[in-house]
């Protein structure tokens, strides 16, 4: 199957995702996800930029063919994933050690769901007594947040350049601002999915100019630091975003808080 077919797939069944069969091997092989468009989208606007004639030539090969060309070794080319039985601390050992952002729930070559920072939490949560006295402590007083090197980027930059900082950086999103240096929305890897990726013209584009990247409402986005846990979360729920952006009283963007720092401090509190 083409890459840009693949990309058509998971816009239209509205999902992130997709996990790799391979006939051959009678296995599954990989997931094929936001972050394997981006690379190859990259490379696509690379070489239009030296070659314009080439068009979508990236986007029009198969995903094999692709994943041989970007993976090096066969350590790599294993499939991460774990079993109905396998434990969450396992889970989260093997999700931090490979850096991945998603494991697979595989059993008899039956795919039972995909586990992801989002829905771990959720599940910790739900099972959490939602009367305890940490839902009302502050972010301020349980020291949530990453407060340096908060990554951004202007309204005016490039729809390329900005999937090019996400990739480079290996961060799921990237906080958009104006020319006061305020928040104006969050730009994450899943908005590949709201472009045509095979209009090169477009991804040259400032993100300011595409309409379908700045629907967010701002306030949505972001909390303060006296903001409580309960609120924290809420938000994120409502949201479904993996960061929300922690701003001062002028409303200047000052850190940012994660699924994963949630994560870490649920797992941490109940352990």
């Amino acid at each position: 199957m083409p890459i840009c077919l693949a990309f058509d797939c998971l816009r239209s069944q509205e999902v992130a995702e997709a996990i790799i069969w391979n006939h051959e091997k009678n296995c599954f092989i990989g997931i094929f996800n936001s972050s394997d468009l981006i690379k190859a989208v990259l490379m696509q606007i690379n070489m239009h930029r030296h070659h314009p004639d080439k068009v979508n030539d990236i986007l029009l090969i198969n995903i094999n063919t692709y994943r041989e060309f970007q993976l090096k070794n066969e350590s790599k080319q294993r499939l991460l994933d774990c079993q109905p039985t396998t434990s969450l601390i396992d889970i989260l050992h093997i999700m931090s050690e490979y850096k991945i952002r998603r494991l697979p729930v595989i059993e008899n070559n039956q795919v039972l769901g995909i586990l992801t920072y989002s829905s771990i939490l959720h599940h910790l949560v739900s099972s959490f007594d939602k009367s305890a006295a940490i839902y009302q402590q502050t972010i301020r007083e349980l020291h949530l947040g990453m407060y340096k090197d908060v990554i951004s980027c202007p309204a005016s930059t490039s729809v390329a350049q900005a999937l090019f900082i996400l990739e480079s950086r290996n961060i799921s999103s990237i906080l958009v601002t104006n020319e006061e240096g305020r928040m104006t929305t969050i730009f994450q890897r899943s908005d590949i999915f709201k472009l045509d990726i095979m209009d090169m013209d477009l991804l040259e584009k400032p993100l300011s100019a595409i309409p379908a990247l700045s629907q967010k409402v701002p306030h949505v986005l972001c909390c303060k630091q006296d903001d409580n846990l309960q609120y924290v979360f809420d938000t994120f729920a409502s949201t479904q975003l993996r960061l929300l952006v922690i701003v001062d009283d002028q409303d200047m963007p000052i850190g940012i808080i994660s699924l994963v720092d949630l994560l870490n401090y649920f797992l941490s509190y109940i352990l």
